[in-house]
């Protein structure tokens, strides 16, 4: 486990609400890896900016003020959204799938209620910086490597500062920080940019 168990510990406990917004945060946190297909398709752009709207909702419904009510052709209007992965394809398309994923979770956390949503999106951005890595050099990372690599301690901090936070009195003022901690300057957690075709929250 990358993490230690102390942190598997906490976000296992985390509440609904505090769920949702840790879902919510990695989803905002991957969504350059998806918005970046808009640079070489202007038909995507589109897409790209509904997700983005999307994740504004699904901050505003922490704060109670979403204009949306029925989240479930909300998720599929998503879904409908998620790139095909090939085998051997382009890591792009991965990580696009991955970042549409973590959105879909974020949703779920909403009409689920599961209480592992925490956990899924946890893993999913992990496993995004291990591939992406792995996918750079050309070959497979092992254990010690990973635990060793800034771009993964960069991931884990980043995660546990936003449980962290999570943890503490539900103020505007922590909820907007974890949402700039997530926004990261509009860099993804492999550090894509977001897309010039898209303006920042």
């Amino acid at each position: 486990m990358l993490f230690g168990p102390k942190f598997y510990r906490r976000i296992e406990k985390l509440k609904n609400w505090q769920q949702q917004i840790f879902a919510t945060a990695m989803a905002e946190r991957m969504f350059p890896n998806f918005a970046i297909l808009a640079d070489s398709d202007e038909d995507f752009v589109k897409k790209a900016k509904r997700v983005d709207s999307i994740i504004g909702e699904l901050w505003l419904y922490s704060s109670n003020s979403s204009k949306i009510s029925n989240w479930y052709p909300v998720y599929k209007e998503v879904e409908s959204f998620q790139p095909a992965v090939q085998e051997n394809g382009p890591f792009g398309f991965y990580a696009a799938n991955n970042a549409v994923s973590s959105v879909l979770t974020a949703i779920n956390s909403i009409t689920e209620h599961r209480g592992n949503e925490s956990m899924l999106v946890s893993d999913l951005s992990v496993k995004t910086v291990i591939s992406y890595l792995e996918y750079s050099e050309g070959r497979v990372f092992t254990d010690d490597e990973i635990v060793e690599n800034e771009i993964i301690q960069n991931e884990l901090d980043c995660q546990m500062e936003i449980t962290r936070l999570l943890g503490m009195h539900r103020s505007p003022e922590n909820m907007a920080k974890i949402r700039e901690i997530a926004f990261n300057e509009g860099y993804s957690n492999i550090g894509i940019q977001r897309s010039d075709k898209l303006k920042p929250y």
